[in-house]
Parts: C-alpha cells; sequence; structure tokens
C-alpha cells in the first residue's frame, strides 16, 4: 500500500504518523517515513490503521488529512453450511457434534461450558475437528459446546448446542466373588453378578493385603477379556488379592496357594 501528499514550498521536509485505530496514538513512522510518499507490505493486522504526514520548512508546519487502510485477506473466511444439533443420550453413552463449513486453511477449537451461565472453557481433548465426541456420564447433563473456525481470512463460530445427559443409576452387586483355595499351578476363577444398565467391568489384583491395586490384563498371568468381564480367572502364581470395579466396588477375593 502507497500514500502520497503533494505540497508546494522550499525546503520542505515530511514526516509520516500512523495510529492502530481511529481512537489510537499517534506514532512517528520510523522506518521510510521521512518522503512525500510512504509504502509498506500490508498485512491483516493493518487494517483499520491510519496514517497521515506532517509538511514542514522554516516557515512552520501543515498536516494532511487522515487515510484509513483497508486490508482484505486473499483468502475468504469460514462460511458455516451446516449448524450442529442439541443432542440428547443416555449416561455412559458417546455423543456426537457435528456441523459443516466451507473455505480453505481451516482450523477447529471446540468449547464447552458446564451451565448456561458458565464460563467457556477450551476442549483439550480431540476438540479440533469439524466432530466433537465425548462417553458421556451423569454430570455432563445441561453442558454446552460451541466450535470456532479460523483460517488466514478470519473466523466463525457455530451456534451454541446444549448436551442432555438421561441419568443411569450406579450399579449395585448382587453375588459378591468369593475367596479360594487352590493347588499351585492350577486356575481359580472369580464370579461377580451385578445388576444395572450396560454393565461393563475391570478386575484389579494386587499381590498381598497391603499392595498396590493393578489392573487385570492378560499381561499380569490374567485372563478373561483382559479383566473385563463378570468372570476373571487367574493362575494362583499370577494373582492373589482380586476385586471388580464397578461404580460400587465388590468385596474382595484372596487366591490362597496350597503345595502338593
Amino acid at each position: 500500500a502507497m500514500f502520497s501528499v503533494g505540497a508546494s514550498g522550499s525546503g520542505l521536509s515530511y514526516q509520516w504518523y500512523y495510529r492502530t485505530s481511529s481512537t489510537g496514538t499517534w506514532t512517528t513512522v520510523s522506518s521510510g517515513g521521512t518522503s512525500s510518499s510512504y509504502s509498506l507490505t500490508a498485512q491483516l493486522k493493518h487494517n483499520g490503521y491510519q496514517y497521515k504526514v506532517v509538511v514542514s520548512n522554516g516557515g512552520g508546519s501543515v498536516t494532511s488529512n487522515i487515510v484509513t487502510l483497508s486490508v482484505r485477506s486473499s483468502v475468504d473466511p469460514p462460511v458455516i453450511t451446516s449448524q450442529p444439533y442439541s443432542t440428547t443420550v443416555k449416561a455412559g453413552k458417546t455423543a456426537s457434534f457435528t456441523f459443516g463449513v466451507s473455505g480453505t486453511g481451516l482450523s477447529y477449537q471446540w468449547y464447552y461450558r458446564t451451565s448456561s451461565s458458565g464460563t467457556w472453557t477450551k476442549v483439550t481433548n480431540n476438540g479440533t475437528s469439524a466432530t466433537y465426541s465425548l462417553t458421556t456420564a451423569n454430570r455432563h447433563n445441561g453442558y454446552q459446546y460451541y466450535c470456532a473456525v479460523t483460517n488466514k481470512g478470519g473466523s466463525v463460530t457455530s451456534n451454541i448446542v446444549t448436551l442432555t445427559v438421561l441419568q443411569v443409576a450406579a450399579p449395585t452387586i448382587v453375588t459378591q466373588p468369593a475367596a479360594q483355595t487352590v493347588i499351585t499351578g492350577s486356575t481359580a476363577s472369580f464370579s461377580v453378578v451385578a445388576s444395572g444398565e450396560d454393565l461393563s467391568y475391570q478386575w484389579y489384583y494386587r499381590t498381598s493385603s497391603s499392595g498396590e491395586w493393578t489392573k487385570v490384563s492378560v499381561a499380569s498371568g490374567c485372563t478373561a477379556g483382559a479383566g473385563a468381564a463378570a468372570t476373571v480367572s487367574a493362575s494362583s502364581a499370577g494373582c492373589a488379592f482380586l476385586s471388580v470395579g464397578l461404580q460400587e466396588n465388590s468385596q474382595r477375593a484372596a487366591i490362597r496357594q496350597q503345595k502338593v
């Protein structure tokens, strides 16, 4: 972009000034701002900048009119073509929000708040695409979401959507697992009976009554779906004390080794 001024008189000197908005403070142009014309490589950040020049000689000075620089990106800003919708799911199920947007070089960032009057927080896990999905819990009921889309041409935000989560009661243990005594090297099986909706199971073990609990996995010497089933089997040399993790913990069942 280039601005120029025509002035008459002898012994003229020029000084250009700029400000970043119509209410900003005037600043001296320090590079290339001392001639009758001023040029700069325009960037989007310069949009709305204003300029003027003061022309001086031994007889005094005069100030030009103020001019404004408008900068338009060569890239069109993103345009939302279809908005996301609020959704209702049962606790424990996956909720997804998605929308359509046109444009090039797009980047996405989803935000959430815990209520309609809460503070917006950036989604840090899987929140940077046109679709955002999460595994719901009872606490997510009433959460709200929106997405901001940006490119070099500008930015746009989607409508705000609300997540409604149908509450699911915590599971209860109907039949607890029982301690067992087995011969060294043989297999012990523990079972639990629980009531509730859409149950999932995770068994844990520790090597003594005061040890740290560890998730049951194939690598730990226990089988049956890596500990994620109602029944788990274990070599007596591999797992000593077991429990199943639901929302309500079961009783602990112990393997006691018996030598032959």
